[in-house]
């Protein structure tokens, strides 16, 4: 079963890729096509990315939307702490 990841795993691997890619935040916000502080609450756990921007953020990563967003049944979920 996927289910959506908790905000704290989705801005876990958010920021985990943008320092990965030696990206901003200003950067990102530009390829999710959002403002910095947007990002800045993304990587902090307080909001979850809108479905159009995680799937603009997929794409320039090249990585699933579902590796971004959700967990499944087989994947173990992080801790949210």
């Amino acid at each position: 079963m996927i289910r959506p990841a908790p905000k704290k795993v989705v801005a876990r691997r958010l920021k985990k890729l943008r320092i990965r890619h030696k990206l901003t935040q200003v950067q990102v916000a530009a390829i999710a096509k959002c403002q910095q502080p947007t990002v800045c609450s993304w990587e902090a756990g307080k909001f979850r990315p809108s479905f159009d921007a995680l799937v603009r953020l997929s794409r320039f990563y090249k990585v699933p939307v579902e590796d971004l967003a959700y967990v499944g049944s087989s994947e173990k979920a992080a801790p949210a702490a």
